[in-house]
């Protein structure tokens, strides 16, 4: 049985006196892909940015994340990694608990962010004036990726969302779908344990949504990361 990676509790929401979200409890473990469908306005987007620790906090209930931190550096991982060695500093990884909008997590809670990815709904949120592959090594010098490896990495990523064709056309001039592509090597580069991604496909032709699904799910396998999509809702 898979180790927990994040345990959601009796989670409330409530915005000008109507209850968004009431009592919802459930489990992610790692490497599961978990997807929510739901009525517009039924608190889809609000559930996934609760879980991200953006936005404000809910009002009753808690999100817990299971995680691994490394006692010699800022390193964080899935709960798994435990006992384990920092491939970082070489520390020790100790089991911790985090309790994402308690104000006493507040630190982890940021070292916890940095190993999340989110892809918003409809928002590219790129350099427009800046190539497709210098989109990607912002991304990867965000995170202090080695720079004589950037390149190469960034180069990579892009191949793996199918857009090699396209690494030095200027992020403005791309088609809405081939930005959502520049968008998930983006969230990629940062190695998260954790992507949400809030109708990643929407405007992305069936066969891209494809395309797309397959290296998501393909990166999942290849580690211990989680995934919570918002579906794009049948048309």
């Amino acid at each position: 049985m898979k180790a927990p990676l994040i345990t959601v509790e009796n989670l409330c929401m409530d915005f000008d006196g109507e209850k968004v979200l009431k009592n919802i409890s459930f489990e992610i473990t790692e490497g599961e892909i978990l997807g929510i469908i739901g009525r517009s306005g039924a608190g889809k987007t609000v559930l996934m940015h609760l879980m991200r620790g953006v936005e404000q906090p809910p009002t009753s209930g808690k999100i817990v994340y299971h995680t691994a931190v490394c006692n010699g550096c800022a390193y964080l991982d899935v709960g798994s990694a435990a006992g384990k060695p920092c491939p970082h500093c070489g520390g020790v990884m100790t089991a911790q608990d985090i309790d994402l909008w308690n104000e006493k997590d507040e630190t982890l809670r940021r070292r916890l962010m940095r190993r999340t990815a989110i892809m918003f709904q409809r928002t590219f949120a790129l350099y427009g004036d800046d190539r497709v592959i210098e989109n990607v090594l912002h991304a990867l010098d965000d995170i202090d990726y080695p720079q004589e490896q950037a390149i190469n990495r960034a180069a990579d990523l892009i191949d793996q969302v199918r857009l090699s064709h396209r690494m030095m056309h200027i992020a403005r001039d791309l088609s809405g779908g081939e930005k959502q592509r520049v968008v998930l090597a983006r969230q990629l580069a940062k190695e998260p344990f954790m992507l949400f991604a809030d109708e990643p496909t929407g405007t992305l032709d069936p066969a891209r949504r494809r395309s797309s699904t397959r290296c998501s799910r393909k990166r999942q396998r290849r580690t211990t990361w989680g995934s919570w999509s918002r579906p794009t809702s049948p048309r």
